[in-house]
């Protein structure tokens, strides 16, 4: 019988660890080198994702990969796509509200053993860290409710 519950962020590693990946020669000379850069955190109030904390940021040269830690395996059910997301805190008629900025896209490898995150635009870092949000894609399109919750055609 297929498992049809909803797939949770703990249910794929509750911590990934994110590092650059960068390849240098050719042929038998190819190798790879491994940067930390931070984590990524499942959420703990919705599990539909992760928070991800950068320490560094890279100059773009390389490939961001998300690793889970190696007493953890990334669940063969995990999606295949994250959406990336910044969000900016905001005052409207005096309620507090938090904008959703979508800035890439995280999608597992062919091995499914690692995420690889593809960003649109370089995030600025705040109080000295680069703090971005991925998210599952949901199972049916939000309803807009002018909260500015992640939502467009690709169902975040």
């Amino acid at each position: 019988m297929t498992n049809t519950a909803p797939q949770t962020a703990a249910s794929i590693a509750t911590r990934l660890n994110a590092q650059l990946v960068k390849t240098t020669g050719k042929g038998d000379a190819k190798r790879k080198f491994y940067t930390r850069l931070g984590s990524a955190f499942a959420h703990k109030d919705d599990k539909r994702g992760f928070n991800m904390v950068l320490n560094v940021i890279p100059n773009g040269d390389g490939q961001i990969m998300l690793f889970a830690p190696k007493d953890q395996i990334l669940d063969p059910a995990a999606p295949e796509t994250l959406g990336i997301f910044v969000t900016e805190a905001y005052d409207k008629d005096g309620e507090a509200k938090t904008a959703w900025h979508r800035v890439g896209t995280a999608r597992k490898t062919k091995n499914g053993g690692a995420y690889t995150v593809y960003l649109d635009a370089t995030p600025i870092a705040k109080d000295g860290e680069v703090k971005l949000v991925l998210l599952e894609p949901r199972a049916e399109a939000p309803v807009d409710d002018d909260t500015n919750v992640p939502g467009s055609e690709l169902n975040f």
